[in-house]
């Protein structure tokens, strides 16, 4: 049979409705004619269908064959005859369930970090509560602002701490103070007392909460934190966060001097991603024998920071990132992100913008190095970027950056510092970090061993995993061969689908 004495099919299928969709289209891959036909005219005969373009495409060929990314329907095979089929995934973990036996035609892997910030709701400081027996109990303070009560018996026993006054007072502000231990076993409670030891407020109640007016701040001498639990109630280990607030709805954080972290007493670390593993398996099981791809940070770092907009990447979550990139199709390392320690050296020139009495912070800034730095984000150990000109801190830690040159202006607490000199010693037991933007990224050429590693990395025929073992997770693209057959099945489900929706 000689398939040139047929009309070329039309591509176009009518629904219910009288619309049309084009399966040739749908299904695309290499045209196998450059003649431009009247798609109007046609009438369905070969198992060539005509695209909208007027090119034509032989689905019988790509059926049958699996032509088109390898992976005939019952070898899972590879066949270069003719263009593959190739998706691209993203996310931290990518799985794609219609793989063909192929190399991965692309990998990107990009960074991320992670850094705890808190709003200074929390006004216990656990620190203040040490490891203590009595009787047969014992709390276990864990250091992670968590406690653990375990013993033996039942628990009758108090366990006190104070808190002293005045850090207390500076905190306390007049309205309702909760605790989130009344669901817990052991309870934990707290309460205020004035020089007579007479209880001014109490959350010990049902509720969880209590009243403080103005007249109890002016009475309050000492707040104690109670761990207790009613006689009777049997004693199994048990950890969780206590929390105290006024503010906010009672989700834990940790104490951070009752103002919002990053700042100087509270500084909360940048977490960034060292050398890490990327795998490439058929199966999440442990009994999956995967490929591993081995990632060795360069010495520029691999780092990532979180932006409202102009991101190179946009995670699952929909977050958007400016972050470094490891981009083994072109074989580079592209750097967005710079990182920077500085400890109050001569060499890194703060100087000190002039101090109102009216003020209640100081301003130290710096040229950031270099020529090549955007000051449209970035991120900080132990300030808060405002992004925005500050003014008044209200003993806040913050910063922020100048519009159009690379200047960043750090505001501090006169009740910390009040001088320069006094800056530049306190960086030096107390060193900041910055991570922030370049301008332009500067590319580096991979090594021809991560070239050759990832071009040793496949695909497996029906389903291929991809993930990796960094920390914090790294975000990830990977372009794969699709199995011919998998893919075109998905397509006519996909039309078919259409048309018992158009006709129900």
């Amino acid at each position: 049979m000689n398939i040139n004495e047929f009309h070329p099919t039309s591509g176009r299928f009518v629904k219910e409705d009288g619309t049309t969709v084009n399966i040739a289209d749908e299904l695309g891959g290499k045209s196998v004619s450059d003649k431009v036909y009247d798609i109007n005219n046609m009438m369905p005969h070969s198992g060539r269908f005509i695209k909208e373009d007027g090119t034509c495409v032989n689905i019988a060929d790509m059926i049958e064959n699996g032509d088109i990314g390898g992976g005939g329907s019952d070898s899972g095979s590879s066949d270069d005859s003719a263009p593959p089929i190739v998706e691209v995934y993203n996310g931290q973990t990518i799985q794609c369930s219609m793989s063909a036996d192929r190399p991965l035609k692309g990998l990107n892997l990009y960074a991320t970090t992670e850094q705890v910030a808190t709003t200074g709701a929390q006004l216990f400081d656990a620190s203040l509560m040490p490891t203590t027996s009595r009787g047969g109990a014992t709390v276990t303070n864990n250091g992670d602002g968590s406690f653990t009560i375990s013993g033996e018996g039942q628990l009758t026993e108090f366990f006190t701490a104070s808190i002293i006054s005045e850090d207390v007072k500076k905190m306390l502000k007049a309205g309702s103070i909760y605790t989130n231990g009344k669901s817990y076993v052991p309870k934990f409670y707290v309460y205020g007392t004035d020089n007579t030891n007479g209880v001014l407020f109490s959350t010990s109640g049902s509720s969880g909460s209590a009243v403080i007016t103005s007249e109890i701040l002016e009475s309050l001498h000492q707040v104690n934190v109670v761990f207790y639990s009613a006689a009777g109630s049997v004693i199994t280990p048990v950890t969780f966060f206590p929390m105290i607030w006024q503010t906010g709805d009672g989700t834990y954080e940790p104490y951070t001097g009752g103002i919002p972290s990053p700042n100087g007493d509270y500084p909360q670390e940048i977490q960034v991603i060292s050398d890490f593993t990327v795998e490439v398996k058929n199966s999440m099981g442990e009994v999956a024998a995967p490929q591993t791809l081995n990632v060795t940070i360069p010495e520029h770092g691999f780092y990532g920071i979180p932006v409202s907009s102009g991101g190179n990447y946009t995670d699952a979550s929909g977050k958007q990132w400016i972050c470094d990139e490891f981009d083994y199709k072109r074989g580079k390392y592209v750097q967005r992100v710079r990182k920077v320690i500085l400890d109050g050296s001569k060499s890194e020139g703060w100087w000190l913008y002039p101090v109102s009495p009216r003020k209640n912070y100081i301003t130290v800034t710096r040229r950031f190095e270099g020529t090549k730095t955007s000051q449209k984000t970035s991120i900080c150990n132990m300030f808060i970027n405002k992004g925005a000109p500050v003014w008044d801190t209200g003993g806040l830690w913050v910063y922020a950056e100048h519009p159009t040159i690379p200047n960043k202006y750090f505001n501090i607490p006169k009740t910390t510092m009040s001088t320069l000199e006094e800056w530049k010693t306190w960086l030096s037991t107390h060193p900041l970090e910055v991570l922030y933007s370049l301008a332009t990224p500067v590319e580096y050429d991979l090594t021809d061993e991560q070239i050759e590693q990832f071009k040793k990395l496949k695909s497996y025929y029906g389903t291929t995993y991809i993930d990796n073992d960094a920390v914090p997770a790294c975000n990830m693209t990977a372009e794969l061969v699709l199995d011919t057959k998998m893919y075109i099945d998905s397509k006519f489900a996909t039309l078919a689908g259409q048309i018992l929706e158009v006709g129900a």
